[in-house]
């Protein structure tokens, strides 16, 4: 069977074909399509004309791709900015009559549910481990280990948000972060009292911050390039210097940066700040990057469901 998975994510619209087998799966095709669906308008809970026509435009193309694959099924889940947005509802309409793709509006706890069931057929951790999947609209934590998972939850403090509450200097200033921190530890309330019981051992980072640091970091030659692999190891060094690096530079100096796709260079120096803040309340030594996130939860979970 060959299962279409669209995520319709804040920042990025994802497609992964997959076919399915017994007990795994093939990934065929993979693409992403940079809408940016919250650019000016998640704030105000709106998704902007611009916006609408971009995530259109990139439903209708996805259509014309999976006319050379004919799968089985499509499933399309529309995330945070569809969820906030008072004209989401307009948008999921329009992309259906376009292309006959119906859009289903998740919930952060199913959000968070597809996520965790992609992250755990990519890794095997004994001890307890923090997932964090950053998006535009919003941040998923999960605290689990090898067995089970503990505890979850989705909080509205995605990039985008960020960007637009806070509206950092070029390059970021100490006082743009010192305020993006206070502000994220007044948010994360909930997350900070579960790590002090927990004390996991690892942070697991899903999502394209997380693949961004980590082709950064191949491309610097900070780190061996793994080809074929759906997980790697940024060490906590090596995310410091990334780190040291993306704040000091300018959205210029980003948007050539190697490593680093043009549409993540005005996102990426935020996404490093919240990375670097969930990080330092940790003692782990490592960031364990995965491929693996909602996409291929969703897969997994359809392939459950048909057992």
């Amino acid at each position: 069977m060959t299962i279409a998975i669209i995520d319709l994510g804040t920042n990025t619209f994802n497609l992964l074909v997959a076919r399915t087998h017994r007990q795994d799966f093939t990934s065929l095709y993979n693409e992403k399509q940079p809408v940016k669906l919250g650019s000016g308008g998640i704030h105000r809970g709106m998704i902007t004309p611009d916006a609408f026509n971009r995530a259109v435009k990139a439903m209708t193309h996805y259509r014309k791709i999976l006319e050379k694959w004919k799968p089985d099924e499509i499933r399309a889940y529309g995330t945070s900015a569809l969820r906030s947005a008072r004209n989401g509802s307009d948008l999921i309409k329009n992309i259906f009559e376009k292309t006959g793709i119906r859009v289903k509006v998740i919930s952060g706890k199913e959000e968070a549910g597809f996520v965790f069931r992609g992250i755990s057929a990519a890794i095997s951790l004994d001890e307890p481990y923090l997932v964090m999947d950053i998006g535009g609209g919003s941040v998923e934590f999960i605290l689990a280990n090898k067995k089970e998972k503990w505890w979850e939850q989705s909080f509205p403090l995605g990039i985008a948000r960020l960007l637009a509450r806070f509206h950092p200097s070029d390059p970021v200033s100490d006082l743009d972060i010192k305020n993006i921190e206070e502000y994220l530890g007044e948010q994360l309330e909930p997350l900070i009292v579960r790590i002090r019981e927990t004390s996991p051992q690892w942070l697991v980072g899903a999502s394209g911050t997380f693949d961004t640091l980590y082709s950064i970091a191949v491309s610097a030659g900070t780190i061996n390039e793994e080809p074929g692999k759906t997980v790697h190891a940024i060490p906590a060094t090596v995310f410091r210097q990334l780190y040291d690096k993306l704040i000091a530079s300018s959205y210029a100096v980003r948007r050539s940066m190697p490593g680093l796709v043009w549409y993540r260079a005005d996102m990426i120096v935020v996404a490093a700040i919240f990375v670097n803040f969930v990080l330092s309340g940790l003692d782990a030594d490592k960031i364990i990057q995965t491929s693996y996130a909602l996409k291929e939860g969703a897969v997994l979970h359809r392939m459950e469901q048909m057992q």
